[in-house]
């Protein structure tokens, strides 16, 4: 076997041991966030129907741990529709029925080790060598922010993984021109804000592959899905009426675009949330907006759609961003942002060794956070001093 096959299979074994090695080390032991309000959904949802309500009566969150929990939405004549949507509780509803908790995060964990095969197919299709794309691989482990959230209860780290999935269905469609790579990314699309609303922002992304793709445009089995959607409008409808307040856990006046500019760093750099501070690595994601190969340009110019757009969302909300862990808020952008980051740095070319170190010195402060949360078996950074350097911007003393 060639040098460079041994050298991927160690970075990607070592991928994997730190993924399993961190899972262990910070597997959630209670449930924190909204994850209470997301199983009181899919409870209610299993005993046949939208309305939450009935589950807070009969304290049906003691089933899962807690003595108290009261509702995020005030019930009116004895109706409270899903507080977070209806779509994640009804996709664990079934391992939630059969397994409980414990199997329940398995399940979500599953759904997050699958973006790591994903992501290292599309950096193969995006014209990164075996090498480079083990160490996208390693990347995206060592984001400490999207280990957090692996194994919670909620829909971060799949929306994360279904943008893997419209980044490997795109290159495989423009390699086969096959129309069910092309309905793949049009329905992983549809089912972004469908999962849930707030990534919509994500799925805009998708036009950057429609404008640039005149076949994906033009190729029907691209909008098969539209049907579906517009069923899914008919149902949230009957649910939540015509508000988008409710079920999203946020409306109209929680966002406010004129102070969006002076806003959109908060989810980056704030100390105690910004995704750069808890996994430098996504740093690197800005040498995607520089450095450019024409070759896969319709592929950057995705991811760094996705990246804007899903800051841009969280630079306009005045919301803050609660728990459970740091990172929340661009958890799903993280696999992008770390794709973007290794197209534009450990691509073949010149100054390839250095653009390479540079990647891995940036994975290495990454791992570090990431190995001081694992030792303390909770959101940890490696010193007051680095923390220091970040200003509170959410919460400030």
């Amino acid at each position: 076997m060639p040098r460079t096959a041994y050298a991927t299979a160690a970075l990607l074994t070592l991928s994997a041991i730190l993924f399993v090695v961190a899972q262990i080390s910070l597997r959630p032991h209670r449930l924190e966030g909204d994850e209470p309000y997301v199983l009181m959904t899919t409870i209610s949802l299993l005993n046949g129907h939208f309305n939450v309500y009935p589950a807070y009566v009969a304290r049906d969150f003691v089933a899962l741990g807690l003595d108290e929990l009261s509702w995020q939405v005030d019930p009116t004549d004895g109706y409270i529709p899903p507080e977070h949507g209806f779509t994640f509780p009804a996709i664990i509803a079934p391992v939630y029925a059969i397994t409980g908790i414990n199997g329940t995060r398995t399940f979500t964990l599953v759904i997050s080790a699958l973006a790591l095969p994903l992501l290292f197919f599309s950096c193969r299709r995006a014209g990164l060598s075996p090498i480079g794309s083990a160490m996208a691989c390693l990347a995206l482990v060592c984001t400490a922010p999207w280990e957090f959230y692996a194994a919670r209860m909620l829909p971060e780290a799949l929306a994360g993984t279904l943008t893997l999935a419209i980044v490997a269905a795109y290159t495989r469609f423009r390699e086969a021109k096959r129309p069910g790579y092309a309905f793949a990314v049009g329905a992983m699309t549809v089912l972004l804000p469908i999962i849930y609303l707030k990534y919509s922002a994500i799925a805009v992304a998708s036009g950057v592959l429609l404008v640039g793709d005149r076949k994906l445009r033009w190729n029907l089995a691209t909008y098969a899905m539209a049907p579906f959607a517009l069923a899914y409008v008919a149902l949230w409808i009957y649910v939540y009426g015509y508000s988008i307040a409710v079920g999203t856990g946020a409306g109209p006046k929680d966002f406010n675009f004129a102070t969006a500019v002076s806003r959109f760093w908060y989810a980056f750099i704030d100390r105690e949330h910004g995704i750069w501070v808890w996994a430098p690595g996504t740093i690197l994601a800005i040498a995607g907006l520089i450095v450019w190969d024409r070759r896969t340009a319709a592929v950057q110019a995705y991811l760094v759609a996705v990246f804007l757009l899903y800051a841009a969302l969280y630079a306009a909300a005045m919301v803050t961003p609660g728990g459970p862990e740091p990172g929340r808020f661009l958890v799903a952008a993280a696999p992008a942002m770390i794709v973007l980051a290794a197209m534009a740095l450990v691509r073949d070319g010149r100054f390839y060794l250095a653009r390479t170190g540079v990647f891995a010195v940036f994975v290495l402060a990454s791992g570090v956070i990431l190995g001081t949360s694992a030792c303390a078996h909770h959101s940890s950074l490696p010193s007051d001093r680095y923390a220091a350097r970040f200003p509170k911007l959410y919460y400030p003393d």
